[in-house]
């Protein structure tokens, strides 16, 4: 399944885990990725530009605990992976059996990396702990209050 990053620099989408496996073969054959955007020109702003990444994804109550224990134990990965570019990430609950995982990067490119390491990640645990596609809503900072 290949984006259309063209109609607008926030993306919504649901993945099931066959989507995301398709979705992320195509963005390792891609060499390249553009975003351009009247609104939005990536090639204009700064490379320190903050991008966030949103997953909403189900988890039944239960497994909850675990899930977030085998997550503190991909930390380390992550970063090995991405190999930095990545400021923070946080795990809200949003309803019993809702997460919301939040990514703040330090630049779309590295965003666009995170996409790819967080899509192996969510496969390895997916069919033990996702019950649902996930939802994914992504895009730059557009205004920031730093308090």
């Amino acid at each position: 399944m290949k984006k259309d990053l063209e109609s607008s620099p926030k993306l919504s989408s649901e993945h099931s885990i066959e989507e995301t496996k398709k979705e992320q073969e195509t963005v390792h054959n891609q060499s390249e990725v553009a975003i351009n955007n009247d609104s939005f020109d990536a090639s204009k702003q700064p490379t320190h530009q903050k991008y966030f990444r949103c997953s909403l994804f189900t988890i039944e109550p239960e497994k909850q605990k675990e899930f977030i224990e085998q997550s503190d134990s991909f930390k380390k990965e992550v970063r090995k992976r991405l190999g930095g570019g990545i400021l923070s990430a946080y795990m809200i609950q949003t309803e019993r059996d809702k997460i919301l995982l939040v990514g703040e990067y330090d630049s779309v490119e590295n965003a666009v990396k995170g996409k790819i390491v967080a899509d192996e990640i969510f496969l390895e645990m997916d069919a033990k702990f996702i019950s649902s596609p996930i939802r994914t809503e992504e895009g730059p900072v557009v205004y920031e209050v730093n308090y």
